[in-house]
């Protein structure tokens, strides 16, 4: 860039349309390298994830892109997850959502993690305009699959059931560690005052 500055320079008093034809490049050069910056930013791994969890840092996520032109909406509880699940489940939603912001032109982009007795189910839908049929999987595509086969889950991404996209991925349980068992209330035994007589004594 130091250069072709340097020579769009050189030019100015000798042919001045050939250095605004080479400042053009270098404008055009310098957005290229600044959305590549940006992919480079939205793909690093946030504080959060390994200090809150994978909830926290999806929500995060979504607030990063409120002022892109695509609402993301999470649905997503606290859950204990290895390291590796986390990570691997937060890149393949931030592909998701970033590919949803990038190509479909989408509107709203929904996200759920939801936790059952066969295991997790990560969910990125949107409304934009669906990948067409036939189309190959490009590099993100791949990435997403390889990152969810890499924690022994699986990776579809298809037509959602209102149009858009869905990704939707797939760990089973025996991946997970196990589901904490909900707290049962304890029935608490007030003892009767003294000298009191109970009914039917």
């Amino acid at each position: 860039m130091a250069l072709g500055l340097q020579a769009a320079r050189n030019l100015l008093t000798v042919d001045p349309e050939a250095a605004g034809q080479l400042l053009d490049r270098l404008r055009a050069e310098t957005d290229q390298r600044v959305e590549h910056v940006r992919d480079l930013a939205r793909g690093l791994l946030p504080p959060v994830l390994g200090e809150r969890g994978l909830a926290p840092a999806l929500h995060e996520l979504a607030h990063r892109y409120a002022t892109s032109g695509l609402a993301v909406e999470v649905a997503a509880v606290p859950l204990a997850l290895p390291e590796p699940v986390a990570t691997a489940l937060y890149g393949i939603v931030s592909e998701a959502v970033r590919n949803a912001q990038r190509h479909s032109g989408a509107v709203t982009c929904r996200v759920s993690v939801d936790r059952g007795p066969e295991g997790l189910v990560v969910r990125v839908v949107d409304d934009g305009r669906g990948v067409p049929a036939g189309t190959p999987a490009g590099v993100g595509m791949q990435s997403m699959r390889e990152r969810a086969e890499g924690i022994g889950g699986g990776c579809l991404v298809g037509p959602g059931a209102d149009g858009g996209t869905a990704v939707v991925v797939r760990v089973p349980a025996d991946r997970l560690p196990p589901d904490p068992l909900p707290e049962v209330p304890v029935a608490s035994t007030v003892p009767a005052p003294a000298g009191s007589v109970g009914v039917g004594s």
